[in-house]
């Protein structure tokens, strides 16, 4: 078998700053587990889910997006 000419130890060490900490990031999916069953009655759900309009969707998406962040408490123009 063919050895493999060894690699510099230094390759990414050296690419990578030092660090000290490390920062964890909460997404807001369970937010959305939370309301997405209340949202299965909404007509505009499920008037989202059966057109196959794009122009529909997208002005739905809107109706349906601001609801939510109103629902869990968040800004939506944030």
């Amino acid at each position: 078998m063919e050895k493999f000419q060894q690699l510099p130890v230094n390759i990414v060490d050296n690419k990578i700053p030092d660090t000290n900490r490390i920062t964890f990031v909460r997404h807001l999916e369970s937010k959305y587990n939370e309301y997405k069953e209340t949202i299965k009655n909404d007509s505009h759900y499920q008037e989202f889910m059966t057109t196959k309009s794009i122009k529909r969707k997208n002005e739905l998406v809107e109706v349906l997006m601001k609801d939510f962040f109103t629902k869990v408490g968040i800004d939506y123009k944030t």
